[in-house]
């Protein structure tokens, strides 16, 4: 087969993109395996499935244990016998092949594409997809009556049962897809042309690198960016520096921070970064560290939820996506200078943890205490969602939300900042420099393979559903083990802080 759906969408997005696509698949020096796009492909899968229901008493091409040819001739059989829904359709003209993942066959014979996708808006792309499948099917003499997206509703919340009508919006791009019809034949032609080259063509990083998708080539075509380039170049809260003003510089022959000569052109907030690293020096305003101090109070609770997202929502007051807290750690610092004291929380199973955190949570923090988290508007979204969720438990829930201190303030506005930062203000990038000692933890996690970062503790509580007592007992010491090192490393980051300006 030519050009599938997936190679066309590839095709749009850059040629080196379709080519390695082709010609260096399955290369992991090319494309190294990405735990996050297998999740994001399993969640495409589960979204899919459920759509099916929208449309009952179809058929399915098996994906398993049969050739394109054998598909797109049951594709066929299927359609002559009058079946109404055919999931997985395949059909292929003049070499582009296409599987509809639901086709609807007509009385009159006339068919209807539903593209179904695991997204909660139309991106552009789906436009170049759903083109793509119209063009084949129309040069196939089809009679194409529709071309209709599927996909997820942001606005609808969960029932105590899931409610697929409401759950799935549908918008229609059929004229889209008739206008697109000559630009899919010319493109396909184009990208054919690509695919007959004997190497990979020369294509310089730009925008298409991250639009419509982060390309999976990714870390191969960036491999001669180093640390230090025009793209470490940081942004402020609120005061974006865009990507494309980064490429702008890269394009123009100024492709590290080393070869910007006059900085003053830059705003006063990257001025301190792009200083701080021709000098390979820290800048620190003491005295606006010691007002943000000045605003926190004893006894400090440091805090951090891990969550983790479902396409689908599972529980009743849930939405697409809803960010679902499921642990948090907390160190209780008194300020007298003992040891800080530890609480936690996490599920022994899957389940619905929301109320029960939320319980915990009101026992753990008492109102009217100063609570701080890094990133602190991710931690007052969570709490604030809590609060709607559970209205006997809301008043107490908002007292931490208003009580709360963001540990990232002072770094975000460059009041300390060190060259090493590399124009960042994460807290995986502030802790090695002002909390080194937190490192051995983390480091020693990643060489046992256990959970050592975020992406990790995401994905880690929903796989409980499918693990044994025993692989849940272990990998919820590794989620307890990580997110209460993530709280230490801020106890220590704060301390750091602290000796900077005594």
């Amino acid at each position: 087969m030519g050009i599938s759906k997936s190679l066309y969408i590839n095709g749009m997005q850059c040629p080196k993109l379709l080519w390695l696509s082709k010609h260096r698949k399955g290369d992991e020096s090319v494309f190294a395996p990405d735990a996050s796009l297998e999740a994001v492909f399993e969640r495409g899968n589960e979204v899919g499935e459920l759509a099916c229901e929208l449309f009952k008493g179809g058929e399915r091409i098996e994906w398993e244990g049969t050739s394109f040819d054998e598909k797109i001739a049951r594709t066929k059989e299927l359609i002559e016998r009058g079946v109404r829904y055919i999931y997985e359709a395949t059909f292929s003209f003049g070499g582009a092949l296409i599987m509809v993942d639901i086709l609807e066959v007509c009385t009159d014979g006339s068919l209807v594409i539903n593209e179904v996708k695991s997204s909660t808006s139309v991106s552009p792309v789906y436009m170049d997809d759903t083109a793509f499948q119209y063009f084949v099917l129309t040069s196939l003499g089809y009679n194409v009556k529709a071309v209709n997206l599927i996909y997820l509703n942001s606005e609808y919340v969960r029932g105590d049962k899931l409610d697929l009508r409401e759950l799935f919006a549908s918008a229609d791009l059929t004229e889209n897809a008739k206008e697109q019809f000559n630009n899919v034949r010319e493109n396909i032609a184009r990208f054919e042309r690509i695919l007959e080259f004997p190497n990979e063509p020369e294509c310089d990083i730009d925008m298409h690198c991250y639009e419509p998708y982060t390309c999976g080539a990714f870390e191969y075509c960036w491999a001669g960016v180093a640390q230090g380039s025009v793209f470490d170049i940081g942004s402020k809260l609120g005061v974006r520096f865009y990507k494309k003003d980064k490429f702008a510089l890269w394009h123009s022959g100024v492709k590290n921070i080393d070869d910007i000569k006059d900085i003053s052109s830059f705003p006063a907030y990257q001025q301190i970064q792009l200083k701080a690293h021709k000098e390979k020096s820290r800048i620190l305003n003491a005295n606006a560290v010691r007002e943000f101090l000045a605003t926190l109070s004893y006894p400090l609770y440091h805090l951090d939820f891990e969550t983790f997202q479902s396409a689908i929502p599972l529980w009743r007051g849930a939405k697409p996506y809803e960010q679902t807290p499921f642990q948090y750690s907390l160190h209780i610092d008194k300020g007298d200078g003992s040891e800080p004291e530890h609480k936690e929380f996490l599920p022994t199973e899957f389940c619905d943890p929301r109320r029960a955190l939320a319980l915990s949570l009101v026992r753990d923090i008492p109102k009217g205490v100063c609570s701080l988290a890094y990133n602190a508007q991710f931690e007052k979204g969570v709490l604030k969602r809590l609060a709607e969720l559970f209205p006997d438990l809301s008043e107490h829930l908002m007292d931490i939300h208003n009580n709360m201190k963001d540990l990232m303030e002072p770094f975000a506005k460059r009041d300390f900042y060190d060259w090493r930062q590399n124009g960042s203000y994460s807290i995986k990038k502030i802790q090695p420099i002002l909390a080194p000692s937190i490192d051995d933890g983390y480091k020693a996690m990643a060489s046992r393979g256990e959970i050592s970062n975020g992406g990790e503790a995401m994905n880690a509580f929903p796989a409980f559903a499918t693990m044994s007592s025993e692989q849940i007992a272990k990998k919820r010491k590794e989620l307890l083990a990580y997110c209460g090192l993530d709280t230490l490393a801020m106890v220590k980051v704060l301390e750091g802080l602290k000796e900077l300006v005594k």
